[in-house]
Formats: structure tokens, sequence, C-alpha cells
């Protein structure tokens, strides 16, 4: 009981509390940017697809510009999470490449950039599946028990269940949400996504310090696609599309 009331007595936990409503992020920038008359874009933090060194430039920065108000949001927001109706940008990535070094990433405990203590669900899948290329294989085979154990670690391990559904949806919710959508940028065309950007939002050019990224252009295995379309059927139809607002806003960029 002491120990309970010792913990929500605490300021630094109702400071937690209070952090992850994200007022700041979905009230006060909203209402900021309203105020100084400057456009406000969520920027939405796909996992795996060159989102730290986003971050990162954008923390030297500062979130607002002579134009702009970009506000970067951490992996649990999706379109749907968003404030209603507000501008998105985003950086994707190929789902075979952002698939296996998510799986690598939570392999390594986040090694060279971060120190990700595991679940207890990942410390036991790890102990079977030492590599993506493995865990690929199992989710295409026939054995019962090897399928099972393949579903469940792409259930439990942190980088693997984030799929493209969980930021936008099914495809014709994220066509419903076109409109909100002002920039899209990949992990393979990133030096020139980059300049767009930063072009874009902070009008100048910054300079690109990759963070928390091994193997940025890494090759998967033929049979990846194959297995994360037994997982997530929607995810190549979701890129596709992605990849084609990419080639539109290109055209007409606003």
């Amino acid at each position: 009981m002491q120990a309970f009331l010792r913990r929500n007595l605490s300021i630094q936990t109702w400071r937690g509390r209070v952090e992850r409503m994200y007022l700041r992020e979905r009230v006060l920038y909203p209402l900021l940017a309203r105020i100084k008359g400057k456009e406000l874009v969520y920027y939405m933090h796909i996992n795996k697809a060159g989102g730290t060194s986003v971050l990162e430039a954008m923390k030297r920065l500062g979130i607002e510009s002579s134009t702009s108000f970009l506000v970067p949001m951490p992996h649990l927001f999706g379109l749907k999470k968003i404030p209603w109706g507000a501008k998105v940008a985003c950086i994707i990535r190929r789902p075979e490449t952002r698939f296996a070094s998510g799986f690598e990433h939570m392999y390594r405990k986040g090694f060279p950039s971060y120190l990700v203590e595991w679940t207890e669900e990942e410390a036991a899948i790890f102990q079977r599946f030492g590599t993506f290329d493995q865990l690929v294989d199992a989710t295409l085979s026939s054995e019962g028990t090897g399928q099972e154990a393949a579903q469940y670690a792409w259930r439990h391990i942190f980088h693997l269940k984030l799929s493209y559904a969980h930021y936008f949806g099914d495809v014709e919710y994220l066509r419903s949400q076109r409109h909100r959508i002002v920039f899209v940028g990949e992990v393979e065309t990133m030096e020139a996504d980059w300049e767009r950007m930063f072009s874009r939002f902070y009008g100048k050019a910054v300079p690109m310090q990759r963070q928390n990224a091994l193997q940025s252009q890494r090759s998967v295995e033929g049979r990846a696609s194959e297995a994360i379309a037994r997982i997530y059927p929607e995810e190549e139809a979701l890129y596709r599309e992605l990849l084609r607002i990419k080639a539109e806003l290109n055209e007409r960029p606003s």
C-alpha cells in the first residue's frame, strides 16, 4: 500500500503520465501554429525507415521554421491516432528490408545506437531464431509447430509487429486520407529525399548524418516477400500505394 501511494503521489510518475498523453504535440503545437499562421505537419515515425536520423536533425533545428511546425510523433501514432485532419509527413522503406532490419535491430538489442532489453517473449524467440532468414523459412514452413512459432515471433518482436497497416490502416483508408499526406520519402532514395524534406519544411539544406543504420541498403532473400504476405496480406499493396502518393507529390509539390 505504501509503495502504491509513493508511486502515485510522485511528481515524476504524474509527469510521465502527462507526457504520454502528448498534450504538447496534440494541443499546444496546433494552437501555436494557428496563432502564428504556420503550416502544421506531423512527422510519423515509421520504424526502421530512417526516422532516428530525421529526429536527430529535427532536434538540432527545432520543430518550428519560418513557415512550418514539423512535429515528431512516436511509433505508437498512425493516421488514426494523429489529430483528425492534420497533415502528415513520413519516410517509408521496402517491406522486406524494413522487417529484416527490425529483426536484426532487436536481435542486437539496438546496438550500436541503443541498449534495448528483450521482453520475456523476445528472449524466447531469439533462442529459436537467430536470423531473419530462419524466421522467413519457418513462416513458410508446412510444419505446424515451426509455423506457429514464427507467427508468434511476428506478433511479439517489437519491430515486426508494426506493419504498414498499423500506421495507415488498409488501402482504402489510406486512399481516403490521401489529402492529409504532404510528404513521402524513401530510405532507398534517402539522400535526395532528405534534401527535399528539409528544403520543404525548413527552407534550407541540412547535412545528413545517418543514425542507427547498420545496413540501410541491405539485400534480403526473395522468399521474404512471400513470408510477409502470409503475415500481413496488405503490406505490399500499402507500400505500392505510398510510392504512388510519393510520385504524385513530386509531380505536384504543395
